[in-house]
């Protein structure tokens, strides 16, 4: 399953079909005589092959996982940028500042090189700003932590830049688990997911829900393993502080 993830990371959408055939082969969907079952009867192995999809697609989706391959080099971008200066005394030393900050970010990860023109970089930079206080007055309201430092100026300014981007990477790796992991169109696998989810969780889940057909949920079977995952991290987090 690793080279089949490797592999699918190179790939387009419109090779998301040899994806998934892909992934069908080494869970041996493919290349078997085929079982003499009632079309609406799975059998053993199609079950089984859909109960590994599953632990797949949550271990590549754990928060493990996901700061260890996809958060890592932000995260060490960050650490890396020492700055003398926690607050500023005018607006266009507040640009200065996160736009320098943000071409540190964007070198370390290999998206930028030989540029020593600020302005080039200054726009994204600006937009990220907005992005990341877009609940806290967007760039005026990052100006005015810069000026005052109340919860710690620029450091707190680079830190919600810094968050902003991991959200975004995280949120388009796990679109990548799932769409290259299954055909978009491939109905019948979705609702395949959710039923041995279901009876994953079994008595956990409430009867309302133990009593739908899982055709039900298939359409939104990213939402709900994603948050499958999240809840099995947050459990691990807490059992590892007891």
């Amino acid at each position: 399953m690793k080279n089949c993830l490797n592999l699918s990371q190179l790939v387009s959408e419109s090779d998301y079909h040899d994806v998934r055939a892909l992934y069908g082969a080494s869970f041996g969907e493919m290349g078997r005589p085929a079982s003499r079952v009632k079309p609406d009867a799975p059998s053993e192995s199609s079950e089984s092959a859909t109960s590994a999809l599953l632990h797949h697609l949550v271990d590549e989706l754990s928060a493990e996982n996901i700061a260890r391959n996809v958060l890592l080099p932000i995260d060490a971008a960050r650490a890396g940028y020492v700055s003398d200066r926690v607050t500023v005394e005018s607006f266009e030393e507040f640009l200065e500042c996160v736009t320098a900050f943000y071409a540190h970010i964007l070198r370390h990860r290999g998206l930028l090189s030989g540029i020593d023109d600020y302005n080039q970089v200054g726009p994204d930079a600006l937009e990220l700003l907005r992005r990341s206080f877009s609940s806290a007055g967007e760039d005026k309201g990052a100006y005015a932590e810069a000026v005052d430092g109340t919860r710690g100026g620029l450091r707190y300014i680079y830190d919600e830049m810094t968050r902003t981007p991991k959200e975004d990477e995280r949120r388009k790796y796990n679109r990548m688990v799932l769409k290259t992991a299954i055909d978009p169109l491939d109905f019948p696998t979705k609702t395949s997911l959710i039923k041995s989810l279901m009876e994953h969780l079994g008595p956990a889940l409430p009867a309302e829900i133990r009593d739908q057909p899982p055709e039900r949920y298939a359409s939104d079977y990213e939402l709900i393993i994603e948050a499958f995952a999240q809840s099995l991290d947050r459990l691990i987090a807490i059992i590892r502080l007891l």
